[in-house]
C-alpha cells in the first residue's frame, strides 16, 4: 500500500482500488461505472481475495445482466446470489455495529453495505493480521487501507445504522 495509491485504478496485488480512475466509457447499469460501479467492483476484490481467477470485467457484465431490476445501486441479493456462485461457504448477515464488529471478526474476508453522507456504498475488506482490515475504493484519498473493524466502522457508518454484509472464512 502506498501514500500515492489514491493515483491507481488497481493495488499492486490486484485489488481495484480506485473506482474514480475508471473512465466514463466504462458503463455499470446505463451509468459510468466510476460513480455506479462499486458493487461489481466490491464482489471482483471479495473473488480476488478468495483465490477466484476472474476478469474484473467479467464480473461487471455478469452482475450487469442479472442486476436489471433498477439502474442504482446493485441489490443486495443480487450481488450475494453472484458470490455465492463462486465461494460456497459466504454468508449474508445484517445487524446493528456492535454485533457485526463482533461477527466480523470471524471471517477472512468480506463486503460492506452501507450509506456515507446519503450515499449507499459496497466495500470488499480481507483480515490482514490480528484485528485490522484491508478495505479496498472506499472513497476520495481512502482508496486502500488497514486498520481494525471497529474503527472502519465508527469512521464511516451510523453506530446505530443497520449493515449488511457478505462474509466469508
Amino acid at each position: 500500500m502506498s501514500n500515492n495509491s489514491f493515483l491507481k485504478l488497481f493495488s499492486d496485488d490486484g485489488y481495484i482500488i480506485n473506482q474514480d480512475l475508471l473512465d466514463d466509457t466504462i458503463l455499470y447499469k446505463g451509468h459510468p461505472a466510476r460513480v455506479n460501479g462499486c458493487g461489481y467492483i466490491a464482489a471482483y476484490n471479495l473473488l480476488h481475495a478468495n483465490n477466484i481467477d476472474i476478469f474484473h470485467d467479467d464480473v461487471r457484465i455478469s452482475l450487469n445482466r442479472v442486476s436489471t431490476s433498477s439502474p442504482w445501486p446493485t441489490p443486495t441479493d443480487v450481488l450475494y446470489g453472484y458470490i455465492k456462485r463462486y465461494i460456497n461457504n459466504a454468508e449474508e448477515v445484517t445487524d446493528n455495529a456492535s454485533k457485526i464488529i463482533d461477527l466480523v471478526k470471524k471471517y477472512n474476508s468480506g463486503i460492506f453495505r452501507y450509506t456515507e453522507d446519503g450515499t449507499p456504498h459496497y466495500v470488499a475488506f480481507v483480515k490482514t493480521n490480528g484485528d485490522n482490515y484491508r478495505f479496498f475504493n472506499v472513497g476520495d484519498y481512502f482508496t486502500d487501507k488497514e486498520m481494525p473493524i471497529d474503527k472502519f466502522i465508527r469512521n464511516h457508518m451510523q453506530f446505530n445504522e443497520a449493515i449488511y454484509c457478505i462474509l466469508c472464512i
